[in-house]
């Protein structure tokens, strides 16, 4: 079974699971690292697996850049997976992969954190 996906994930139309209805703060929107975050949480979590979903977003949020460090390792496993299997998940998933890495870059730095992203 795929790191990231939630079995109900493949019964989800491809914009959905894509992300596509999701919204993501445009300029000039100022946005809140909070209100961001619990935005990609909540869209990406109609495919996550349970798992993945907490690893990728801890009850405490990420604060800092070492909070995303179990998320980091998921999404590393994920595309070992795809490399063993031939699997696209994580292509279908990237505007999410990207979203979560803009907001683990974004907030405060910390070498070891980084090191893992």
């Amino acid at each position: 079974v795929h790191p990231l996906t939630h079995m109900n994930s493949t019964s989800l139309p491809k914009g959905r699971r894509l992300g596509k209805v999701a919204h993501w703060v445009e300029f000039p929107e100022e946005p809140s690292g909070t209100m961001l975050f619990k935005s990609l949480q909540k869209a990406w979590s109609q495919v996550l697996s349970p798992s993945a979903l907490s690893t990728l977003f801890p009850t405490r949020g990420i604060k800092k850049q070492d909070d995303a460090q179990d998320g980091c390792k998921t999404i590393s496993s994920a595309i070992e997976f795809e490399q063993q299997h031939g699997d696209d998940y994580i292509v279908d998933q990237l505007g999410f992969v990207l979203k979560w890495s803009s907001i683990v870059l974004f907030s405060r730095e910390n070498t070891i954190g980084l090191q893992s992203l």
